[in-house]
């Protein structure tokens, strides 16, 4: 516990540092919002589908705007963690579930299960393909992980993230012919840490990746989503992702890019979310006469990933051999997504959407209201997606379960892990 001296010590020094924020953000001649308006330029990875600007709306006028809301479908997928053993073994293990909102006779749909164990142990006797359980409503599946010859520091990573994104893509694509409605993915649209490895691969002298390993099983993970996508467009309801902790600077880079310049670079904001956190903030929010204001900006692409320390820009999900388009090419299939400010919150959340779906003005319109409307009506995340990552996730005893199941194998931790520390949730 710190000592009233030390406690009073940090104020003083935090209190400080407050004034001189406030005195250097008089000295600003352009705030974030200003700096937005670069996005119609070009350069970057990122351009604008519409010209740039940040709307305010009082949530009140968006719903009613919205009329009455349809019935959404939300996706998400919890993991075990990676469960580490003294013998090797290392496994994970995820749960996807499906959350709805609204009336509906499909509520039976939120019952169901999709389960990926994804098993590594240094054994080539070592088999699982007859371990796939059997229960009413579960679809569970249990993977090996081929063996690697040499040493991978993100193994236990690798595991815990194809089990996760493998069940989420799996779920949504097993029970799509029973969505009649939009669906919202809990998280990115794509999985990010999957479109890196896809990258990785692609560039010379670039560190392993699952991809060098296992590259049936990222294809799949990467079929399942672009089946959900053609799928969801071929019905005429809208696929979005829906960030809730977006930690790019794709938008700020861009900028940078397209006024080298004319901004001071770097500029201050780290990444997208601090910039658009400022870039979305209006007092009218917390003291306006209308109420709480829903804040946003205009639709924006990203045409490239440029993965750190590359060279090279790419074209997202370009370049794979073992898939295949059903809708044009990759680039129908690039990200589009908008920046909304959640009401009476200081957070931020990242909107994506496949460009095919929101190509003509009124497409984007339409996507955008459906998201705004669930956020002018619950104040937060739509109420599917909440729904779904509460049905998806596996709680710490849950977890500690599970793994006193395996007795034939001493359990691998560290002090933080006997701490709690990673329970922490993360954000793919």
């Amino acid at each position: 516990m710190t000592d009233p001296s030390t406690l009073g010590a940090l104020r003083d020094v935090f209190g400080g540092i407050d004034d001189r924020v406030g005195r250097a953000a008089d000295d600003e001649d352009r705030t974030a919002a200003d700096l937005f308006g670069y996005m119609d330029r070009a350069g970057g990875d990122v351009d604008a589908l519409e010209p740039p600007a940040v709307r305010h709306e009082p949530a009140a006028d968006v719903r009613d705007r919205a009329g009455s809301r349809p019935v959404t479908y939300g996706v998400d997928a919890s993991t075990t963690r990676p469960l580490q053993f003294s013998n090797g073994l290392l496994l994970g293990a995820a749960n996807a579930k499906l959350g709805v909102s609204g009336r509906t006779d499909r509520t039976g749909l939120t019952t169901e299960s999709t389960l990926t164990t994804v098993v590594y142990f240094d054994d080539e006797e070592f088999g699982v393909d007859d371990l796939d359980p059997a229960y009413d409503g579960v679809d569970a599946q249990v993977f090996r992980f081929p063996t690697i010859a040499s040493r991978q520091r993100n193994l236990a990573d690798w595991v815990t993230g194809i089990a996760r994104t493998h069940a989420e893509g799996w779920h949504a694509r097993r029970l799509l012919d029973d969505i009649d409605g939009p669906m919202f993915i809990d998280g990115p649209l794509y999985p990010s840490r999957v479109l890196l490895w896809t990258m990785f691969a692609r560039t010379p002298n670039a560190r392993e990746t699952p991809l060098d390993f296992w590259p049936e099983m990222v294809d799949d993970i990467v079929t399942n989503y672009l089946r959900v996508v053609e799928g969801q467009d071929r019905a005429g309801q809208p696929v979005v992702g829906v960030v809730k902790s977006p930690t790019s600077a794709q938008v700020v880079g861009a900028i940078e890019a397209k006024a080298p310049d004319e901004v001071d670079t770097p500029l201050r904001w780290g990444n997208d979310n601090l910039f658009f956190s400022e870039a979305l903030y209006t007092p009218d929010d917390w003291y306006g006469d209308d109420g709480a204001v829903v804040s946003y900006t205009t639709w924006l692409v990203q045409r490239r990933m440029t993965p750190a320390r590359a060279d090279d820009a790419f074209v997202p999900l370009e370049g794979l051999d073992g898939i295949e388009f059903r809708r044009g090419d990759a680039a129908e299939y690039q990200t589009a997504f908008f920046y909304v400010r959640i009401p009476l919150r200081n957070t931020v959340i990242r909107v994506e959407a496949p460009l095919m779906m929101v190509r003509t003005e009124a497409d984007r319109e339409r996507v955008r209201r459906t998201v705004l409307a669930e956020v002018a009506a619950t104040r937060g995340l739509p109420f599917a997606v909440e729904a779904a990552d509460e049905a998806a996730t596996i709680s710490r005893e849950n977890r500690r379960r599970l793994r006193r199941e395996l007795q034939h194998a001493t359990p691998a931790r560290s002090y933080n892990q006997l701490r709690g520390y990673d329970e922490l949730d993360t954000q793919e």
